[in-house]
């Protein structure tokens, strides 16, 4: 009995052997169906962001059919519609999207690429304070019955 298995666990570890010879190493970690074309194409797959696209790009293409010399800049969208998905379809349209950002959004400057760092490299870099934004990023400001636009 003690014999058979110390047998049958050599061989594993000789099989194991000749697979990593041959460069045909075991996939480590749980196997997922997922991939990452699949979830992004799951993602676009939601009701609200079909009729979107379809009522977007019908009325893009009735305006410039019917007005050939106008150039649409700006999407205007609502909260739901600041995601993402929506903005690269604003993009494709050569569109800026103009919508409100959800009260947990957070907003970061980009990464400054370190030279000689080991390691993963940063994605992301300080933190915007939307309270209080630095004059330089500001377009417009207006004052208000005593309130501060920005």
């Amino acid at each position: 009995m003690k014999k058979r298995r110390i047998a049958e666990k050599k061989e594993k570890i000789k099989q194991g052997r000749l697979r990593t010879k041959a460069g045909k190493n075991l996939l480590k970690g749980r196997k997922t169906k997922e991939t990452k074309e699949t979830k992004e194409t799951k993602e676009n797959l939601t009701a609200s962001f079909r009729v979107f696209k379809d009522l977007f790009t019908s009325s893009i293409s009735l305006l410039k059919k019917l007005l050939p010399k106008i150039k649409i800049a700006y999407l205007v969208a609502d909260t739901a519609y600041g995601t993402i998905d929506y903005l690269k379809i604003a993009q494709e349209y050569s569109c800026k999207l103009i919508s409100k950002m959800k009260s947990n959004v957070a907003l970061y400057h980009p990464a400054k690429k370190e030279k000689g760092k080991k390691g993963r490299p940063r994605l992301y870099g300080n933190k915007i304070d939307l309270t209080n934004i630095d004059a330089k990023y500001l377009k417009k400001t207006e004052q208000k019955e005593g309130k501060t636009h920005n």
